[in-house]
C-alpha cells in the first residue's frame, strides 16, 4: 500500500520571543490594522509586507524579538510536517509515505534533505533543482493567550524553479490508495491544475485528501478564497482538512455554520475542521467515508500530562498538519482492513497525533528511535477512549 503527499518543504526558523525587549518589540510590530503588513500573533504574514511595515530586514527583526538567541532550524512545511506524521505513525506496517517535491542545490536545500533522510518518509521523488530554499520564521510566544501562540513570517510560495509540475507527478502517485494535496498555495503549478489532478486521482481510485494552510498572500483579499483553480476541484475531495480561519475564508462566511453548508453544498465529501484546543467538527455526506456529523474533543491526558510535566511543552507548531497525517494514517489502516470508512476514527488518530506534535519543538518530531512517535500516540489511545466513551459512534 502506498500513500502519496505533495507539496513544498520549508526550512524553519524558529525563535522564541525573549521577555522584556523581545516582548517589547513584537508589540510594536504587531498589526494594527487589516492587511497593514504587520505581524499578526496566529497568523502568517509576508515577508515583503512585514520589512515594508517595520521598515527594518526581517533576519534583523526576528533576532531582536528572539534576544539574539540563534534560530531553532527546523524540517517544516505543510506537506513534509503532514507526511512525515503519517509516515511515522505507520511505522512497521509496511505501508509507504511518499513526498513529491523540489529541493534547492544550496546549503538549506541539503540541510532539509539530511533531515528529511532521518524520517521513514520516502524521498525518492524529490528532486534538486537550481534555487533559492524557502525559509519561513516562527515567532513562539509562550506567554500568549495562557497556552502560547505562534506568528509565522512567510515566502508568497516556492521559487518558479522549485514549483513542482503536473508533469512531475508519476502513474505511481495517481494510482496510490491515498492522496495528499497540502498547502497548494504555495506549489503555484499544482494549485493552477488542482482539478485534473484530483480527478485523475479519483479515477484511479485514489482516496484525495486536500489540507488547506493560511495564505499570507492573500490575508489583505476580503472575498472568498479559491481551494485551486475553479470550485470543481471540490468535487474531487473526499477529505478537506482545515482549521477554523481557513474555513471561513475559503467559503466566504463569517460563521462556521454556513461555511459548512457552502462546503456540503460545493460536493466536498467529508470536511473536518479543527479549532486548536476546541472540539474537532466533522461530517461525511456519506461514499467514500460512512454519512458522519459531530465533534470529537481534543485529548484531555495529552493536555495533562503537560500541565503536570509527564510530557514535555513544545510549541504549537505544525499541530494541524499532524492532525491530517494522524488522519491519514487511520484512512491507509482502515483501507487495508477492508471495511469502510469511519470519519470519526481518522479524526481520532488525527487528534491524538496533533496533541502529541505540541509536546516538541517544530511540526517534525526528531525521532530518537523508529516508532517513537508511534508509541507516544498508542500511549494515550485508551485514556483518549475512555474520554470520548459514549460520546460518539464509530472509535475504535
Amino acid at each position: 500500500m502506498r500513500i502519496s503527499g505533495v507539496g513544498c518543504c520549508v526550512l524553519d526558523a524558529l525563535y522564541d520571543v525573549s521577555p522584556g525587549e523581545g516582548e517589547a518589540c513584537m508589540a510594536r510590530h504587531l498589526s494594527r490594522e487589516h492587511g497593514d503588513g504587520g505581524l499578526v500573533r496566529g497568523a502568517a504574514v509576508l515577508r515583503r509586507s512585514l520589512e515594508a511595515f517595520a521598515g527594518r530586514p526581517v533576519a534583523e527583526l526576528v533576532a531582536e524579538i528572539g534576544g539574539g538567541a540563534p534560530a531553532n532550524l527546523k524540517l517544516g512545511g505543510v506537506a513534509a510536517a503532514a507526511a512525515i506524521a503519517a509516515a511515522q505513525l505507520l511505522s512497521g506496517e509496511g505501508i509507504e509515505v511518499r513526498l513529491y517535491g523540489n529541493l534547492s542545490d544550496d546549503e538549506d536545500g541539503a540541510l532539509v534533505r539530511r533531515l528529511l533522510a532521518r524520517t521513514p518518509v520516502s524521498t525518492d521523488r524529490m528532486g534538486t533543482r537550481a534555487g533559492r530554499f524557502p525559509r519561513t520564521y516562527i515567532l513562539n510566544d509562550r506567554d500568549a493567550h495562557g497556552h502560547g501562540e505562534r506568528s509565522f513570517i512567510c515566502e508568497t510560495g516556492t521559487s518558479e524553479a522549485l514549483a513542482v509540475a503536473p508533469g512531475e507527478l508519476d502513474r505511481d502517485f495517481f494510482r496510490s490508495e491515498v492522496t495528499l494535496f497540502s498547502a497548494m498555495w504555495w506549489e503555484p503549478l499544482l494549485h493552477a491544475d488542482l482539478t485534473r489532478l484530483l480527478r485523475e486521482c479519483k479515477r484511479a481510485g485514489s482516496v484525495t485528501v486536500v489540507s488547506t494552510a493560511f495564505d499570507p498572500a492573500r490575508g489583505p483579499v476580503r472575498s472568498r478564497w479559491a481551494l485551486g483553480d475553479s470550485d470543481e476541484a471540490y468535487r474531487y475531495v473526499d477529505a478537506l482538512v482545515m482549521d477554523r480561519a481557513e474555513a471561513l475564508l475559503h467559503s466566504g462566511e463569517a460563521d462556521l455554520g454556513p461555511a459548512l453548508d457552502f462546503y456540503r453544498r460545493a460536493g466536498v465529501g467529508a470536511c473536518v475542521v479543527t479549532q486548536g484546543v476546541d472540539p474537532v467538527h466533522y461530517w461525511s455526506r456519506g461514499g467514500t467515508f460512512a454519512r458522519a456529523d459531530g465533534q470529537l474533543p481534543i485529548p484531555e491526558a495529552i493536555l495533562r500530562d503537560k500541565a503536570t510535566g509527564e510530557l514535555p511543552t513544545g510549541d504549537s507548531v505544525g499541530c494541524g498538519d499532524n492532525f491530517a497525517g494522524g488522519m491519514v494514517a487511520s484512512i491507509a489502516l482502515q483501507l487495508r482492513g477492508g471495511r469502510g470508512l469511519s470519519l470519526p476514527e481518522a479524526v481520532f488518530l488525527g487528534n491524538l497525533a496533533g496533541g502529541i506534535a505540541s509536546t516538541h519543538s517544530g511540526g517534525v518530531l526528531d525521532e530518537r528511535r523508529p516508532g517513537e512517535k508511534r508509541e507516544l500516540v498508542e500511549r494515550y489511545r485508551r485514556p483518549y477512549q475512555a474520554q470520548l466513551a459514549g460520546v460518539s459512534a464509530g472509535l475504535p
